[in-house]
């Protein structure tokens, strides 16, 4: 997410994980940090699981994942990765994009995985930018967002 590293470690990374999230991406993004971690034989890399109420999240598969902080407690982060899959636009409110935006104003790098970008496009984060995204989301995200290519 980072293009140079920080200077000091651990370099916290929040993951804010909406409904129906990919499990499968969300875990190819822990496993490294913590393999990470064992490896370098110290904390290089700590993370914060974020809901919208701090709740448990349902994932894609139907398994409940924890989190460790709702929206109006979680940390800041230099850098946070939504997390969605199916439908990402059922969890889109104005308190939710105006979270984003208020992390995005504070200096958070911004990412979003499989469906992730749905959320970031809808609070305007993703102008004269080029996502990537599930080829199947493709033609919902190019007819929802023409100003921003997606490929």
């Amino acid at each position: 997410m980072r293009l140079q590293p920080r200077v000091c470690a651990p370099e916290s990374i929040g993951f804010l994980l909406l409904p129906r999230f990919a499990m499968v991406a969300f875990f190819s993004a822990i496993e490294p940090l913590r393999i990470a971690n064992r490896i370098s034989q110290r904390t290089l890399f700590h993370w914060d699981v974020i809901s919208r109420d701090g709740s448990p999240v349902t994932a894609s598969n139907g398994m409940p994942l924890a989190a460790n902080w709702s929206l109006q407690d979680a940390p800041e982060t230099p850098s946070l990765a939504v997390c969605a899959s199916f439908a990402p636009e059922h969890a889109l409110d104005t308190e939710l994009l105006d979270w984003l935006r208020a992390r995005a104003s504070a200096g958070c790098v911004l990412g979003g995985m499989d469906t992730g970008c749905f959320a970031l496009a809808a609070a305007g984060l993703l102008d004269n930018q080029t996502v990537t995204l599930h080829w199947e989301s493709l033609p919902e995200f190019r007819a929802r967002f023409p100003g921003i290519e997606a490929v």
